[in-house]
């Protein structure tokens, strides 16, 4: 009795684990902005034309960032160490962007309709390897474009998220 209580209870804690971890390597989560002034507006959304509209009306940049979430290293690493943070989080609700998740996973399956929107995006992009950030103006022009999470040289682009919101802005300007 004594082994099938501890058996039961490795099991269970597997299984919680299992799920965090699953989570964890989804898209982030979506949250709804209380200070847009284009009404309620998910953190992130996955459809480039209404991120283009919400875009337009608000005057703001829209942040596409490119990922294999389920299955790029770099892309979970961009995930945790960076966009699920609360310094990025707040930035988020803050609207300082509208920001664009287009993902490619391969354990996770998407509608094929989003599938092909976003291997069109990639194309449009030309986006070539996991994670690629790109920063539009509202009119939909590219202001700024990066791959991967170091530079040329191997140095890290973004150690912490202030960097990655300091490079958004910068570059949004």
């Amino acid at each position: 009795m004594r082994n099938s209580f501890f058996s039961l209870l490795v099991l269970a804690s597997l299984a919680l684990v299992v799920n965090a971890q699953s989570a964890s390597n989804a898209a982030p989560s979506t949250i709804k902005c209380p200070h847009c002034g284009v009404g309620d507006v998910p953190a992130w959304c996955t459809d480039f034309d209404k991120a283009l509209a919400i875009a337009k009306e608000s005057q703001k940049p829209i942040l596409i960032v490119f990922s294999g979430s389920d299955w790029c290293p770099p892309c979970i690493v961009f995930e945790k160490e960076i966009l699920s943070t609360p310094e990025f989080l707040a930035a988020m609700k803050a609207c300082k962007f509208v920001p664009l998740f287009v993902d490619f996973p391969r354990t996770k399956r998407l509608p094929a309709d989003q599938t092909r929107k976003n291997a069109a995006l990639a194309e449009k992009f030309n986006v070539e390897g996991f994670p690629t950030t790109v920063l539009l103006n509202p009119d939909g022009k590219v202001l700024a474009k990066q791959f991967g999470l170091t530079s040329f040289y191997g140095a890290p682009l973004w150690r912490t998220p202030k960097d990655f919101l300091a490079w958004i802005e910068r570059n949004a300007k």
